[in-house]
């Protein structure tokens, strides 16, 4: 099916087919089921935009011997996909990734951070398997381990589904009825069962994924961590390789503008602005990347250590809010503000301190005081040719 995708986005004679038997450019899925009006977007420009982004991704693909391991994005992901939906209690980054580790190395959890995280180890393990695809019965198997051990009742759905009470950052999903929540799972599952046989697919397809999920939100917890695993499972169906994106990393740290594009969607039923925002999403975390690549050859050019100057990810994603900032000098509270999933700073201010010392003993930063305020600015004109090299949102 990868070999089919990636032929989609490069068959201009289907595009051009397919856009004859469109009113106006816009092409309507059949979600939601409930309502007359589908969600909707602009063919063209979202079919051309993920062509770009296959290509993107290609383009700016990162060597084998580059220092962060698919481990080590695994694990900022799994962060991501914990702190997300919000109500998960320990968000001090390395304490996290402590339980993860120890939990997969067959420690027994024993709260509810600890079930939840053995609940989410069990999901990815299987949204990675090869045969494992996404149908009525392998939904219900997720659903029945996303909520082990967490308190509800799952025989009574009442108890356990969305209701007038359930507090929810997204405005106009669908009326919290039963049945009406059954009926839209139930079509959104027959979607995605048949999209080997529809014709738009790829990140497009994985932003409709996660839109049309939100937008039911069928559940009084774990709706939001639910909706990411579907479009993370679709994404591992079509191309296993995409890796690299982060994309619930980024849209944590996101998190406002990603509700405010996601708001839009449901109130027009237009898919345009929220696809267009979640690619540059996917973008942003490509370049990342990359700039992350071109920094450590610097400092391997400049300073010959039998180990890595900046060891960790979280040091090197440091490194990349700062030489990424918008404007020539920047304020610690800026970069300690660029490190919040839904308002939650996962990453501690000391840390922060101590890479920007670090760039400062390299030569790659200078301190500055202005009118009672620490300013930082780059101090290398290869770093500066990092900050410029690509564009961000």
């Amino acid at each position: 099916m990868w070999v089919v995708g990636l032929d989609y986005f490069l068959n201009d004679k289907w595009v051009q087919k397919t856009s004859k038997n469109l009113d106006n450019n816009i092409y309507a899925t059949n979600l939601p089921a409930t309502n007359n009006a589908k969600f909707h977007f602009s063919f063209n420009q979202q079919v051309n935009s993920d062509k770009f982004l296959f290509d993107y991704f290609k383009a700016y693909e990162i060597s084998d011997d580059f220092s962060i391991t698919r481990d080590d994005m695994r694990l900022i992901e799994f962060v991501s996909l914990l702190l997300i939906e919000g109500t998960f209690e320990e968000t001090d980054y390395w304490k996290i990734i402590r339980k993860i580790k120890e939990i997969e190395a067959g420690k027994k959890p024993k709260n509810r951070d600890e079930f939840r995280i053995w609940n989410l180890i069990e999901i990815m393990n299987l949204i990675n398997e090869d045969g494992f695809k996404i149908n009525e019965d392998n939904y219900e198997l997720v659903v029945h381990i996303l909520f082990r051990n967490m308190g509800f009742d799952l025989d009574i759905k009442s108890n356990y589904y969305r209701n007038n009470e359930t507090p929810i950052v997204f405005t106009n999903a669908i009326k919290p009825q039963i049945k009406v929540i059954d009926k839209e799972v139930e079509a959104f599952i027959k979607y995605v069962e048949k999209l080997s046989d529809k014709d738009i697919s790829g990140t497009t397809q994985a932003g409709i994924i996660l839109n049309s999920f939100l937008f039911i939100y069928p559940y009084q917890e774990f709706s939001i961590t639910l909706a990411f695993i579907l479009s993370r499972w679709y994404l591992k169906r079509i191309a296993p390789n995409l890796q690299g994106i982060q994309t619930m990393y980024n849209v944590g740290t996101n998190w406002e503008d990603f509700v405010k594009k996601t708001n839009q969607s449901f109130e027009e039923l237009n898919l345009d602005p929220f696809l267009d925002f979640m690619k540059q999403i996917c973008k942003n975390g490509v370049n990342n990347l990359y700039r992350l690549s071109l920094f450590q050859e610097l400092v391997e050019e400049q300073k010959n250590s039998p180990t890595k100057v900046f060891a960790t990810l979280i040091e090197q994603a440091i490194v990349i809010k700062i030489i990424t900032s918008k404007t020539q000098s920047f304020r610690l509270d800026k970069i300690v503000n660029n490190f919040k999933i839904r308002k939650v700073n996962f990453v501690k201010e000391e840390e922060i301190k101590n890479v920007i010392q670090k760039m400062i003993d390299l030569n790659f930063l200078i301190k500055k005081e202005e009118k009672q305020s620490t300013l930082y600015e780059l101090n290398d004109q290869f770093l500066e040719k990092i900050r410029l090299l690509l564009k961000d949102q």
